[in-house]
């Protein structure tokens, strides 16, 4: 039985999904680059990846992954790809992470913020002004029009710099099936699907008629879903709400709201940004935001 890996981040499981759908005979192993290195596991987890058959890996330097970075597993394993880390804010322009102290701080939605409840809050503004900024006049002087063509962009440049076999319009094609991210880095599972055939193909483990599978489960759905606001979502042609998906514990005995309207998720926000120091609200696109509502 032919044995694959994937080494990334939390897309690796993803990856490896699809993999088991198109290459259904192989046995699919997924490995998270945080989990491995924060258990201490690089070294062993290294000499793994040398008795697979075949590795997919997202591109990782010395200094994060030592021997699980990209030049050292190229040079250790045979049969190796390199797969796209798929990040993508055109839908999600408003989404931010709070580093702290080496930490990324907690929103009500996993480590996910909005730029303008972040910035509102800093800025002294209540909890009831900071809502009514979300809408098309403030977008629009944020710059958030603009994203989705710059984050195309760059998307499709990391797609081609790991040199996979796409057809052209694959992009066009994710687009017109509505929003193809959950959050900014966590693609839906059909793009998944996409690139994994390419990389099988190019590993040539796939013959190129096979095409892609759909898949019913995406491991990415589980957590957190950043909506499409609703004025960018009809901009871009696709559905769009206000309703912020936190992770969740389906099993939970006791009152369980997987989904926030903006008031709530803007009430949870606010709870928590008040046990924040000062220092949480200097990310770059934090102080951007800060500006120009201050403006």
């Amino acid at each position: 039985m032919m044995r694959i890996a994937v080494f990334g981040i939390c897309q690796a499981y993803s990856y490896a999904h699809a993999l088991a759908h198109l290459l259904p005979d192989a046995e699919v192993q997924a490995f998270q680059a945080s989990l491995v290195r924060g258990e201490g596991r690089i070294a062993e987890v290294a000499d793994l990846l040398t008795g697979f058959d075949a590795v997919l890996t997202q591109r990782f330097s010395a200094d994060e992954m030592e021997a699980l970075a990209t030049p050292a597993l190229l040079a250790r394993c045979p049969r190796i790809v390199m797969v796209p880390t798929v990040v993508f804010t055109g839908y999600q322009p408003d989404v931010v992470l709070l580093p702290h102290e080496g930490k990324l701080l907690a929103s009500p939605v996993g480590s996910y913020h909005s730029a303008i409840a972040a910035a509102g809050f800093s800025l002294g503004l209540p909890e009831y002004d900071v809502q009514n900024l979300f809408n098309r006049l403030v977008y629009a002087r944020l710059g958030y029009f603009e994203e989705f063509v710059r984050a195309r962009d760059f998307l499709l440049a990391s797609i081609t710099e790991c040199g996979l076999p796409l057809e052209a319009g694959t992009f066009d094609a994710w687009h017109r099936r509505g929003p193809f991210m959950l959050t900014m880095n966590h693609p839906c599972i059909f793009v998944f699907a996409t690139l994994a055939r390419a990389a099988a193909i190019q590993l040539g483990l796939l013959d190129a008629a096979v095409p892609t599978p759909e898949l019913r489960f995406d491991p990415l759905a589980i957590d957190t879903i950043w909506p499409v606001y609703p004025e960018l979502a009809e901009a871009l042609g696709v559905p769009g709400d206000l309703l912020f998906k936190r992770q969740t514990a389906l099993t939970q005995p006791i009152g369980n709201m997987a989904c926030l309207p903006l008031p709530a998720f803007l009430r949870e926000s606010f709870a928590m940004y008040r046990d924040y120091p000062v220092q949480a609200f200097e990310a770059e696109d934090v102080i951007r935001v800060r500006r120009v509502l201050a403006g």
